[in-house]
């Protein structure tokens, strides 16, 4: 059986970087092969539950994090979060850690991280997987719930939301039926140490992508 989103928290630990607390595991041989995974909005690292032990058991040491504000990371209100600082914790976390080149496999919004770290130093990377990321912005074509919530309106709706709506709305967006205790899982990734109250301030990483199109492509 899977470990839960408490029990998989509790198998990790944090790291001070830049004044917060980020949440990472890592997982495998401690000589094997280097593999980071980057997870998605809106929910945590997680999401690659799933697939760790197939990587483990084939020799990879598999480093995953939260981002600043998702998961068990610290999720500071009123901060300006930026995608360009998550990919500067996730260079803070490789040097901390010993890291000095790695296998790099991004989702969704961890594509657009994973993006300015190749344009900082793309020698890091030995090889890279993209899932579902945003590489072109102009091609971008969000639901109108997806649109509401990066508006002044969204900013007060956000910590009203309910799992009920949650799960309506990932699953208008999901490509694919997912079970409700998978969706739950994201929920409390999400709303973990007040996560609800952050929501508009992460939201508003589309306009980060609009601003970097060039340089990340």
């Amino acid at each position: 059986m899977e470990p839960d989103y408490r029990t998989w928290i509790a198998g990790g630990s944090h790291l001070e970087l830049s004044g917060h607390r980020i949440f990472h595991r890592q997982d495998g041989p401690i000589d094997g092969r280097p593999v980071t995974l980057l997870h998605g909005y809106p929910t945590s690292s997680h999401d690659w539950v799933s697939i760790l032990p197939a990587l483990t058991e084939s020799g990879c040491r598999v480093t995953t994090l939260d981002f600043l504000g998702f998961g068990a990371s610290d999720k500071p209100r009123g901060h300006d979060y930026r995608m360009t600082e998550q990919a500067t914790l996730v260079e803070q976390l490789w040097q901390r850690l010993g890291i000095t080149g790695t296998a790099l496999v991004a989702h969704d919004y961890g594509v657009s991280v994973a993006q300015e770290l190749l344009a900082r130093d793309s020698t890091r990377v030995q090889r890279m997987a993209w899932l579902n990321g945003g590489l072109y912005p102009d091609l971008y074509r969000p639901l109108p719930i997806q649109h509401l919530m990066t508006t002044p309106i969204g900013k007060i709706l956000n910590p009203l939301m309910s799992e009920t709506t949650f799960r309506m709305t990932l699953r208008r967006i999901l490509g694919r039926p997912v079970p409700d205790a998978d969706l739950h899982q994201m929920w409390l990734a999400m709303t973990d140490g007040g996560g609800k109250h952050v929501q508009w301030a992460l939201n508003r990483y589309h306009a980060e992508r609009r601003a970097n199109a060039e340089r990340w492509q």
